[in-house]
């Protein structure tokens, strides 16, 4: 083409700007959008938003992934804290939760079994960061308010090889267990607790100074599920039962501001045993994927003007999960909470492609790495995903783990063993995606010989991979590393709930 993507949004964005008389979308205030007004900003930006993919998809004809010899790419890691995969179109999901996500994901590579390493937000995402299994950096969820596991200061993060290859390096995320005390703030040039506006502004004063890498974190569609209007009725609009999910009147009824009292009101209305109840509380969900849908289209609006040179990465920590296997939230290890969202754009490989094979986000980092033509840790555990997802047949064993509560799981073909502080379950995930019937309680009495060997090789392989990630720990030298939270950071947490 004659112009560059960067010249075409430009002239998209001016036609937005004149129409609207507004200054750029990215330092203009959000809070627009739920003014009176409001449908006709949405809509504006819908229209926007189809032309730039239009003109975006058309740009490129080349869709190899390839080393240029043309000005390095800037990385966007995007992580939405507890988005389940299987609550969104692109994954299948029969509501229309994401339709800018799922235009976005047309022209980029969407991994369509991509697995978190654990149920919780910090041991997930420090594996993303460090490709090490959370029993190896052993940054984990914790109940003591006086001792922080943080990471050992043997291992090297992502944004710390970036930075050393001369990246600018700058995070914007949600605080408490993202917080730079963990860990995560390593190798980033400025490392801050903020809202989406701050990476858009970011991107807006930053975005053609160099190549860089920028993380941006955020925990909206965490519960309590707090949709504003409309997106609050979108999905339920005739309900009138006895969930109150505006977070104004939440906090008047816990008379607290505190996460864990206006969160605890939100449950305590809950029937968890009445579907009816259980089916509007998965509607409020929806309603806020759907808020942060629409929102983030701005973000990625934002990337494009000023970086339009730029490999984006969209996913989650961990999914959801409502009651189907008897919990709710996020602790256990069935694939509701395990199966997370995986979209890779890059601008070299722009006609999209849907990866079947099952993957785990302990490969991000080596494959960021990869695609910078920066060599990989030694450390890493994971493998870049680029070197195998040509090559036919090359399953990988995909496992995760929750450490504090002796929790794993290991996935191999189709096949997956859990085990739970000795307590094993078998599934075929393939006759039984829901993970409803316990191989070892039906089939292996049917058909003994095939389930059980089945079996068996799970189990020797979870068991090899807990060995791996025991000598891996000890050839790193990595001990238990502690901390005392600062009061910033325990204020955090105290409000996200994750300290009484």
């Amino acid at each position: 083409m004659e112009h560059s993507f960067a010249d075409l949004w430009g002239a998209i964005s001016r036609v937005g700007d004149v129409a609207s008389g507004t200054l750029p979308r990215e330092i203009e205030d959000r809070t627009v959008h739920r003014m009176k007004g409001k449908n006709v900003r949405v809509v504006a930006k819908m229209f926007l938003f189809g032309v730039w993919f239009a003109a975006f998809v058309g740009c490129s004809a080349d869709h190899r992934l390839a080393d240029s010899d043309s000005d390095p790419f800037n990385v966007v890691l995007i992580s939405i804290d507890t988005l389940a995969a299987d609550h969104l179109g692109l994954y299948g999901y029969s509501r229309n939760t994401s339709p800018n996500l799922d235009r976005y994901a047309e022209s980029a590579i969407v991994f369509e079994n991509a697995y978190s390493t654990a149920p919780k937000t910090p041991e997930s995402h420090m594996s993303m960061f460090t490709s090490l299994y959370p029993s190896v950096h052993g940054v984990f969820t914790i109940k003591d308010p006086d001792k922080l596991h943080v990471l050992d200061s043997e291992v090297r993060t992502l944004s710390e090889v970036l930075k050393q290859d001369g990246y600018t390096t700058a995070g914007f995320h949600g605080g408490g267990y993202v917080d730079g005390q963990f860990g995560f703030g390593r190798g980033f040039d400025e490392y801050h607790q903020g809202e989406q506006r701050r990476a858009e502004e970011w991107l807006w004063k930053n975005g053609k100074k160099g190549k860089f890498f920028l993380f941006f974190h955020t925990y909206r569609v965490h519960d309590p599920y707090t949709p504003t209007p409309p997106y609050d009725r979108r999905f339920d609009s005739d309900y009138s039962g006895p969930i109150v999910h505006d977070m104004e009147s939440l906090m008047k009824m816990a008379e607290s501001t505190e996460w864990i009292d206006y969160s605890t009101t939100f449950w305590s209305q809950v029937d968890k045993s009445d579907p009816d109840e259980v089916a509007h509380v998965v509607s409020l969900y929806d309603g806020v994927i759907a808020e942060m849908d629409e929102n983030l289209v701005d973000l990625l609006s934002a990337i494009d003007r000023h970086a339009p040179r730029t490999i984006v990465i969209i996913l989650s920590d961990h999914g959801e999960e409502f009651g189907q296997h008897g919990m709710f939230t996020h602790s256990q290890l069935y694939d509701e909470i395990l199966h997370v969202p995986l979209i890779i754009r890059h601008p070299d490989r722009t006609g999209g492609e849907r990866i079947a094979e099952r993957v785990s986000l302990i490969d991000l980092a080596p494959t960021i790495l990869e695609m910078l033509s920066i060599p990989a840790e030694a450390q890493f555990q994971g493998r870049a995903l680029f070197d195998r997802i040509d090559r036919a047949g090359n399953a990988r064993p995909v496992f995760s783990e929750f450490p504090i509560g002796e929790r794993m799981a290991l996935i191999r073909r189709d096949r997956k063993l859990m085990l739970t502080s000795g307590h094993e379950e078998f599934y075929d995930l393939r006759r039984d995606p829901e993970e409803r019937r316990d191989l070892r309680l039906s089939e292996i009495e049917r058909a003994p010989d095939d389930s059980a060997i089945e079996l068996d090789a799970l189990r020797k392989e979870m068991a090899r991979v807990s060995r791996d990630n025991a000598f891996v720990r000890d050839s790193l030298g990595l001990r238990e590393a502690t901390e005392a939270p600062t009061d910033e950071v325990l204020q955090q947490l105290k409000a996200l709930g994750y300290l009484e």
